[in-house]
């Protein structure tokens, strides 16, 4: 659970990182279907889901200067190998004519939140959550090493209003600290989700808050308002810094109305997106690289290959993974409409089909 958990902190971290790791793909030999349009049309449906639609505003892309985005990630398990899946993207990008690479290290730890991993810094080495050396590292030490172009942040979950005022606190912390040396990075928050048995009978670990009693498709629309006030407060705390969000929960959701509305061939519910009540599966994880990919590049991944290779070389899909599993790679046509929704709530533009089940779920 991505909830703070000193044993977890303790122990997880390092097998964490690297069975969350990944690296660029190499040759891509299974392209997505390539749709007549790059995207969803600027008209909207009568369906649309108003809401999802106002919140999700285009989050501009990273700058670079060396045709090179140099990504740093501070996260927990909700972020395990999304940075992965956007290496992927990059290569597969490149595969089909893009000239951008992508580098990214981060601080991984345990169901941290954003105050837990400033703090850090503050701790003798030895005393520090381990990191992975390869990919991984301290936010200070590397942040002291210049030329990041992004910082992405993900705070802990749960997460309510009444602690939003936290989040922006370390945020801006940051964001302050990154800019002393790349004074032209780029600030993205990560937009999370809550347990999906939120609203039900089955209780969330920890949960609270004000909308812990919604299902976890309103959920998603009533909490997205928090997300894009807190990107807000931190334009107006370090304007510099000019940060913006990566969408991932409410493309999550529009994802999932996709899929129980049937246009999304192979996948059955929301379940195929998640290993328990929280954590991404690998499809779960492809779907919100993607979003990741599409905001820091501001480009789209419609008809991008789904070959992904993880930083260690692992393929995501068609490939034993440390588990003894194999996860077969989205059919084309379920890729393509992955790719089309992620790029179509990163633009800020409605998903057709999607708003039907967003209405049912927020009980109109």
């Amino acid at each position: 659970m991505p909830m703070t958990n000193p044993l977890a902190s303790f122990l997880l971290p390092t097998l964490l990182a690297l069975a969350a790791t990944s690296i660029a793909a190499p040759g891509q030999d299974k392209p997505a279907a390539t749709p007549k349009d790059a995207a969803p049309k600027d008209a909207a449906p009568k369906d649309a889901a108003p809401k999802d639609r106002d919140a999700a505003k285009a989050a501009p892309k990273a700058e670079y200067r060396d045709g090179r985005l140099d990504a740093f990630y501070i996260g927990h398990s909700l972020a395990a190998d999304i940075p992965d899946v956007v290496a992927g993207c990059f290569v597969a990008a490149k595969d089909r004519g893009g000239k951008l690479d992508f580098r990214f290290r981060e601080q991984h730890k345990i169901g941290a939140s954003l105050a837990s991993q400033f703090g850090e810094a503050e701790k003798p080495e030895s005393a520090r959550c381990p990191q992975e050396p390869t990919f991984g590292g301290t936010w200070s030490d590397e942040f002291a090493k210049g030329e990041w172009d992004a910082l992405v942040l993900i705070d802990s979950v749960p997460r309510e209003i009444g602690e939003m005022p936290e989040t922006l606190d370390h945020a801006t912390r940051f964001a302050k600290a990154l800019a002393t040396k790349s004074p032209k990075a780029r600030v993205f928050v990560y937009e999370p989700w809550h347990c999906t048995h939120s609203g039900t009978d089955t209780p969330c670990m920890y949960d609270r808050g004000p909308t812990m009693k919604l299902p976890w498709r309103q959920r998603l629309v009533a909490d997205a308002p928090m997300w894009d006030k807190l990107v807000a407060d931190l334009q107006r705390a370090v304007p510099s810094s000019r940060p913006a969000l990566i969408p991932s929960g409410r493309a999550l959701g529009m994802l999932v109305d996709a899929i129980e509305a049937g246009t999304v061939e192979g996948f059955t519910s929301r379940k195929d997106l998640f290993d328990d009540d929280i954590h991404l599966s690998v499809y779960g994880k492809y779907f919100v690289g993607l979003v990741h990919y599409a905001t820091l590049s501001g480009q789209s991944p419609v008809g991008l290959s789904t070959v992904i290779r993880k930083r260690w070389g692992a393929a995501l899909f068609d490939e034993v993974d440390h588990q003894g599993k194999v996860h077969k790679a989205p059919a084309p046509a379920a890729a393509l409409r992955m790719q089309e929704i992620a790029w179509a709530v990163v633009q800020g533009k409605p998903v057709p089909g999607a708003g039907k089940a967003m209405k049912k779920a927020a009980g109109k």
